[in-house]
């Protein structure tokens, strides 16, 4: 998709005008002029055609008829009748010379404008000398710090980016900037052009901040300066959106090709060169999300605007030849792509020569075919010189070259040449690992999401090589790819927070805290079914992404170094004992080095301190552990006793006891000899399951043969430290809460909160039609052995009844966060609505709740219920305070960073929609992000006796000094061995660290 500068062209105009007789002729050229600046150039070009006719019988060889000519091809020019405009020029030129000299400003300005236009036919050759000479004959007589200088410097470095020439474009467009600036300041249309080219070519060169930061501020400047229909806004949408593409937002990126492809055919028509790149950008994203149906046409008009306007030795005609004939190749229609890509190969070695980005890439695409067509010499040769060009040009860090990396590390691949393909994929690898850092500094989560999916989701391409080659490798490098994508989203938000409150930066403390109460704004819109959120929401997401964007740019200096510091297997194995064993689960979808296939795999990392690499170990296929979770019964307990309690080593086909086991566990032991202690950190579909609970035979379960810890990610072992809770540590209990409290008190038991106006959150009219939460008598017995258990050495705060209410949860945000927070209430967690599956608490609330069932966030499907809460789920909410219902979204939005411990002792409270590498999204993840070290939590709900036995058992280690590893263990191997038989009592609990 090629990027196209604007390179300044009302600079053509600076010396067009300055007419010195009151005639007929200068009524037409100031008639010309105002159709020009209003950009009606058919009216325009009419009437300096009629004024040049009236001088040619006698001022034909004047400065008059020079300067008319000149703006006459000045609008050809933007008009894309590129022959017509060299005749103007010329003219214009010659004149000048004749009467003016070689240095005169006149003179230099239609040399200048000349140079623009060859450039813009491809004719190189004759355009550098003359922008050679402009510049340097105008810093000779005018200096460094005039305007016409600047306009020099601008069309040197746009001339030098079209040859692909970064290195010197760069520097000639910050001081084209710096002049403007101080000339004439930031409100001006060329200050904002040379925003543009400078958007453009840090876009080429993969510095993605810096180039969206110049893009928008010229987006900015050219809406104020010429409004939304001007050929320069055009300009700026187009160039923002392929930056956009690039980093995978492809709904920007489309309404902004969209809008400038208006824009151009309204004012430019539809046989100009700019729409032609417009419909050729269009087409290049509808081809990369899979709307071939809308790209070939698009590509076609592209490409015969192109040849009829500017014939087939142009740059841009090759670029349609590279891309439809990679779309081509994408229909499988290979001659055909092979056609078009040897043409644009041989046009662009013509006009650039060999050391150009543009002949990179079409070499690039056409080694892509023969490689299909199995012509591996031929594809070795192009990708290897189109790697070579790109680490000069670009250098080795540029995503392009990335991209050679692994397109040559694929065919490597495919013939068997596993060295040079591992080499090829690590050194990739490592380019995209950096890219992403980059990336992760100045966007918000959403663009995080939106880089990682479109573009950098390279892991499961590396899992599947090193999976499928791991006997001929002598390295693995899947371990340390998927320690580097878990949980990397999650990752960054804590950092963020934690950049933010430890910078002590009053100005970033003000954006966080304007940020957090656009978001409390948010959640209120966001809990109201779709038909009754404000027409402002866009508006208030808009503004709170951008916020969000900004906090990340400013907090990204206060990162702790050592949280930015990337852990390795290596890394994990030193810090292992000589009993310990890490297991690092992996999920990813399989490609066989030429196409993505429909299998999903499920592998083992597995790692030891005496071991000379990890062993990567095949378990199964996702569908075989569907097909085991899905044909366990309707009845709940009933299913986990067959999940968890029937004897192991029948069939697995049988669905017999133990299958579980055999699929995910069995296949690891021959590697756990010597091993009594296990770190892991489970993948996709195995956070549903109860590790402890898997049984070895008729009488063991796993958890009597391992000490199992599990863990967000494998690389947390590398961290050593015992949490242990201290008797100076806060400790916060919410139980036996009264979810039908009377307002009235519920007014008084929040009076001694802050509550900021206007952020109020109540839940939707029809959220329900009768249903309700039943009270848990339970949860107050709970909470009241653990503040029995503490004794008066603790400092226990109890928050039950009426008082335990959603504002008493939020104003533990921060400082005030403590170090055990224990909630024992109503949980809930709603599938995803696209899902025709629902679990048993949606269909409790067939027609409640609505609001959140709908929601596409997980953050909004999933909370925890407090006092009050049936007033608002019954359609009776309490003015003036919030609904008592604490949505996982709430919860992402505080931060806990005192906090040691979160238990969760609530329905499910472990579950949540599944993404990728950063695990389930629910209240597990809401409360990661608010920073709590440690969650315990259930996976299916645990009746109240057994879970206040389990509490007490745990929180009596606690008080005795047990770590919270250890206490949880040894609470799991009590209640286990009272409840063997059993294990819906017991093994629903997991801590995760």
């Amino acid at each position: 998709m090629k990027k196209q500068l604007f390179c300044a062209l009302s600079f053509l105009f600076l010396s067009c005008f300055n007419f010195m007789y009151a005639q007929v002729w200068e009524e037409y050229a100031d008639s010309a002029r105002i159709f020009s600046d209003k950009e009606q150039f058919k009216s325009s070009i009419l009437y300096y055609s009629k004024a040049l006719d009236l001088l040619k019988n006698d001022s034909a060889g004047t400065l008059t008829y020079a300067r008319i000519s000149n703006s006459l091809g000045a609008v050809y020019y933007y008009t894309g009748n590129l022959e017509r405009a060299e005749q103007d020029f010329l003219i214009s030129k010659a004149i000048r010379e004749k009467i003016l000299g070689i240095q005169h400003p006149d003179y230099l300005t239609i040399c200048n404008n000349l140079a623009s236009l060859y450039k813009e036919m491809g004719l190189y050759d004759k355009a550098e000398p003359l922008y050679l000479q402009t510049l340097q004959t105008r810093e000779k007589i005018l200096g460094k710090m005039h305007i016409s200088y600047a306009e020099s410097c601008n069309n040197l470095g746009s001339f030098y980016f079209q040859l692909g020439q970064l290195e010197k474009a760069e520097p000639l467009f910050l001081q084209t900037k710096n002049i403007l600036e101080q000339k004439v300041g930031k409100q001006n249309v060329n200050y904002a052009s040379t925003c543009t080219n400078l958007g453009v070519v840090y876009h080429e060169l993969g510095r993605y901040d810096k180039s969206e930061a110049f893009l928008l501020e010229a987006k900015n400047i050219s809406e104020k300066l010429k409004g939304k229909q001007s050929i320069n806004y055009a300009t700026i949408c187009n160039d923002l959106a392929g930056l956009y593409v690039d980093i995978g937002q492809y709904q920007k990126a489309e309404a902004l090709y969209v809008e400038a492809k208006e824009i151009r055919e309204k004012v430019l028509g539809k046989e100009h060169p700019d729409y032609a790149q417009n419909c050729d950008n269009l087409a290049a994203l509808y081809d990369i999300i899979g709307n071939q149906k809308k790209a070939e046409p698009l590509y076609l008009e592209a490409k015969n605007i192109r040849e009829k306007v500017l014939g087939k030795e142009n740059p841009e005609y090759t670029t349609s030849c590279n891309n439809l004939g990679l779309f081509y190749y994408g229909l499988q229609q290979f001659d055909k792509a092979e056609k078009l890509l040897l043409e644009g190969k041989e046009i662009e070695e013509k006009i650039f020569g060999k050391s150009n980005s543009e002949y990179a890439t079409t070499c690039h695409n056409l080694a892509i075919v023969y490689e299909d067509l199995n012509k591996y010499d031929k594809a070795e040769e192009l990708y290897i010189e189109s790697k070579n060009i790109r680490e000069k040009i670009l250098g080795n860090q540029h995503s392009l070259y990335s991209s050679s990396c692994v397109a040559l590390a694929n065919l490597y691949w495919n013939i068997n040449r596993y060295d040079k393909a591992s080499q090829l994929f690590n050194e990739a690898f490592q380019i995209n690992s950096n890219q992403l850092k980059s990336i992760f500094d100045f966007t918000n989560e959403l663009e995080k999401f939106q880089f990682i999916d479109n573009i950098a989701g390279k892991g499961a391409m590396f899992h599947s090589f090193y999976y499928s080659n791991k006997n001929q490798l002598k390295d693995n490098l899947s371990f340390n790819v998927s320690l580097f994508n878990r949980g990397l989203i999650l990752s960054s938000n804590q950092q963020l927070k934690k950049a933010i409150f430890n910078s002590g930066a009053l100005s970033t403390g003000k954006i966080y805290q304007d940020w957090t109460e656009l978001k409390k704004q948010l959640s209120f819109w966001y809990s109201k079914p779709k038909e009754q959120q404000t027409t402002k929401l866009k508006e208030l997401e808009t503004k709170a992404s951008e916020m969000e964007k900004q906090l990340t740019k400013v907090s990204s200096q206060f990162k702790d170094e050592q949280a930015k510091k990337d852990i390795k297997w290596n890394d994990i194995q030193q810090s292992l004992k000589e009993n310990e064993a890490v297991i690092e689960f992996v999920e990813f979808n399989y490609y066989t080095g030429r196409r993505w296939t429909d299998s999903t795999f499920y592998v083992a990392q597995v790692l030891k301190k005496n071991m000379t690499s990890p062993e990567l170990v095949f378990l199964f296929e996702k569908k075989e552990l569907v097909t085991l979770l899905s044909n366990t019964g309707n009845n709940k307990n009933e299913n986990i006793k067959k999940l968890y309690t029937r004897g192991a080593g029948e069939d697995i086909n049988n669905n017999a006891t133990g299958s579980v086991y055999q699929l995910v566990w069995k296949p690891l032991e021959k590697y756990l000899t010597g091993t009594d202690k296990i770190y892991f950190a489970p993948a996709g579909l195995l956070h549903r399951i109860s590790f402890a609970a898997l049984p070895i035979n008729s009488k063991e379960v796993l958890s009597d043969k391992y000490r199992l810890v599990q863990l967000n990610t494998t690389a947390s072992v590398v961290d050593r430290s015992l949490n242990t809770i201290n008797v100076t540590d806060k400790i916060a209990l919410y139980g036996g809460i009264n979810y039908t409290a009377d307002p009235g008190v519920l007014k008084k038991s929040i009076a001694n909160y802050t509550i900021a106006k206007g952020n109020i959150r109540s839940v939707p009219d029809d959220i329900t039609r009768g249903n309700s939460w039943n009270e848990l008598p339970g949860t107050q017995v709970e909470i009241d052995g653990i503040k029995k258990e503490s004794s008066v050495r603790y400092s226990v705060s109890v928050l039950s009844g009426s008082n335990a209410t959603e504002e008493s949860v939020k104003a533990l945000d921060g400082k005030n966060s403590p170090a055990v927070l224990h909630i024992a209430t109503h949980g809930f967690f709603f599938a995803d609505p696209k899902d025709k599956k629902r679990d048993r608490v949606e269909k409790d609330f067939e027609s409640s709740g609505r609001a959140f069932k709908q929601a596409d966030d997980p953050l909004l499907r999933s909370g925890l219920l407090f006092a009050g809460a049936n007033n608002a789920w019954q359609n009776k909410p309490v003015e003036g305070m919030e609904d008592g219902i604490l949505t996982s979204y709430e919860v992402s939005n505080l931060y806990l960073p005192n906090t040691k411990l979160v238990v969760l002792s609530a329905c499910e409270t472990a579950l949540g929609d599944i993404q990728g590498s950063e695990g389930v999204y629910g209240l597990q993840r809401a409360f990661k992000m608010a920073g709590a070290q440690n969650l315990m939590m259930s996976l299916w709900k645990v009746p109240d006796n057994e879970t206040a036995e389990f509490m007490q058992v745990f929180y009596k280690n606690i008080f005795i000094k047990q770590s919270i590893s250890d206490a949880f263990f040894n609470a799991q191997s009590l209640m286990k061995n009272k409840y063997r038989n059993d294990p819906y009592k017991w093994a629903a609990w997991i801590l995760v660290r």
